[in-house]
């Protein structure tokens, strides 16, 4: 068995060396519990950094052997992650595993408990369950777990997670894949994520502890429109399902217990210019947005974006980008966006006195919600 563990990293100089630490430790575990040593290979694929990544992941000590590859720019984390599956296929890699190089708080049980079910032959496709704070993991909450929800009617908490283990079924699937554009960047989880479950792909989701790294807040209107669009073009290629398994009921809370709220002044100024820029569209020429959702736009000012105007929003966006194959998944995702954020950063207002519990029932119910309009 033949296990390869990939670092994707773009100026991560002082987290890498502790998460390259973990994941060598890691593997040490997971041949204890095999009870024999096993072939491993951790690899860091950077996108050329601009500070000193790559020295710092070659200078760390490891028991298991180092590979170092430096992309050119143009710069993507899909980009790292789709040559990282190619060193596997060539190299006839049998399970893999893709951590964050910048997590604080991994475990060396999270490369175990990651591994695990793939190397026990229980699933092709492995995901990760842990708590987050209400105030980050927002593409997840409001666009990428409904989606798939309603997509596959399958309960996948942490869709877009970035720590994922699969097994070469994974890769044969998505190098017989068309990649868009999008996907060579922050579009690459959810990619593949809905590869695996519209390719039938076992899956399990494994429970770990609160994920925290380095705050992604700043990236949150770059990153969406890239996850947006990759959606959209997988979806547009398979049929989806209408029916769920899920439950009407959350039953793991992912939201972990702290309300500190740290982008507070930021938030309410990405507000203010997503409502300056739909006060601007010419919602005529977008196809998909319907007269009484463009009727809200004022209201969004004073009260926000609730749950319910989210999911009519979205369901709208989606059935329309599904129909109307000739129109940019791109263009659709931009379209989407000041959307998205009014909804987030209300949701972010509205939790802060809210508990964990509480918090989790409404992205769930939020889920369930879009599910059954399809």
């Amino acid at each position: 068995m033949k296990i390869y563990i990939c670092i994707p990293s773009l100026n991560e100089a002082g987290t890498i060396g502790a998460v390259t630490k973990l994941v060598d430790q890691g593997l040490k575990e997971l041949s204890l519990l095999c009870g024999k040593t096993i072939e491993a290979k951790i690899i860091n694929v950077d996108s050329e950094s601009d500070d000193d990544t790559a020295n710092v992941f070659k200078k760390t000590d490891t028991f298991f052997p180092k590979q170092s590859i430096i992309l050119s720019k143009p710069r993507g984390k899909g980009k790292n992650l789709l040559a990282f599956m190619r060193v596997a296929k060539q190299e006839k890699a049998d399970c893999c595993l893709t951590i964050d190089a910048d997590i604080r708080s991994a475990k060396v049980a999270w490369i175990t408990e990651l591994l695990k079910p793939v190397l026990n032959n229980e699933a092709d496709y492995v995901t990760p369950l842990y708590a987050r704070s209400r105030f980050e993991g927002s593409s997840t909450n409001h666009f990428a777990y409904p989606i798939v929800l309603a997509a596959g009617g399958e309960n996948i908490r942490q869709p877009i997670a970035g720590d994922f283990a699969f097994n070469s079924k994974l890769i044969d699937v998505i190098q017989n894949s068309k990649i868009p554009d999008p996907a060579h960047e922050y579009g690459i989880d959810i990619f593949l994520t809905l590869s695996a479950l519209t390719n039938h792909l076992r899956l399990v989701q494994v429970e770990l502890d609160e994920k925290m790294h380095n705050p992604s807040f700043n990236k949150l209107e770059y990153m969406f429109p890239q996850i947006a669009a990759s959606t959209l073009f997988l979806l547009r290629g398979v049929k989806m399902k209408t029916a769920s398994r899920v439950g009407a009921e959350a039953t793991i809370n992912n939201i972990a217990s702290s309300s500190v709220f740290p982008h507070r002044e930021d938030a309410v100024k990405m507000k203010e210019h997503s409502l300056s820029q739909l006060a601007s569209a010419d919602f005529n020429k977008w196809g998909w947005v319907q007269t009484d959702i463009a009727k809200e736009i004022k209201k969004f000012d004073s009260v926000g974006m609730k749950a319910g105007d989210w999911v009519n929003i979205l369901s709208s966006w989606l059935k329309y980008g599904l129909q109307n194959k000739n129109v940019s998944p791109l263009i659709l995702a931009e379209q989407l966006l000041p959307f998205f954020v009014i909804r987030a950063t209300t949701f972010w207002f509205s939790s802060e006195n809210m508990s964990a519990e509480e918090v989790e029932k409404e992205i769930h119910d939020q889920a369930i919600s879009l599910n059954s309009s399809f």
